[in-house]
């Protein structure tokens, strides 16, 4: 039995959009490839309702839903490069919705068959200087925990 799986990559808070496309292509399973926040002109509200959106999305059996670059600004505290488009009213909205327990839900790469799935990729520099000779999913995997 073959298994449709959907991608899709940077929602930059048009969830409504995902789920349109969601229900149109019926999938089995769905990878999300992370940045859920900031858009241009987006404030605190917006970023409440998709913080929702994602809340309850993690709980979907049939949904993975990865760590972009964007999303790192409201997980983790202590980062000093902010994305465009980050705002403090915005991360406090975020913040006040996800909880820690959810941003670990949140891997910065799956597997789907023989496909690796990113936010933004691995270069092979980081393999070849980092490897060690390490077998590539088992060095991936180590580096990413």
């Amino acid at each position: 039995m073959k298994i449709k799986t959907l991608i899709i990559a940077d929602i930059h808070n048009k969830w409504e959009k995902a789920d349109k496309i969601i229900k149109h292509e019926a999938p089995d399973k769905i990878v999300f490839l992370g940045d859920y926040f900031d858009d241009f002109g987006d404030d605190y509200r917006v970023a409440t309702e998709t913080a929702d959106w994602l809340a309850a999305s993690l709980e979907q059996k049939n949904r993975i839903h990865l760590m972009g670059n964007h999303d790192t600004n409201y997980a983790f505290k202590q980062r000093s490069y902010k994305c465009s488009g980050y705002e403090a009213g915005k991360d406090y909205a975020i913040n006040s919705v996800l909880t820690e327990n959810d941003w670990r839900k949140l891997p910065l790469h799956t597997w789907v068959g023989s496909w690796l799935c990113s936010h933004a990729g691995v270069h092979n520099h980081y393999y070849t200087k980092y490897g060690n000779g390490a077998d590539f999913k088992t060095w991936l995997t180590k580096t990413c925990d």
